[in-house]
């Protein structure tokens, strides 16, 4: 594997880690602000 494919393999990977962390952070508002949204 050159060096080429190797880099274009670590993007993909953080392209699909960052994609992964927006994900998590969306989800973790709404649970948040269900919560609050019940407790009142």
């Amino acid at each position: 594997m050159n060096k080429k494919e190797l880099t274009n393999k670590v993007f993909a990977f953080f392209e699909k880690l960052i994609e992964t962390t927006e994900l998590v952070k969306l989800y973790i508002n709404n649970v948040i602000y269900y919560s609050i949204f019940m407790s009142q």
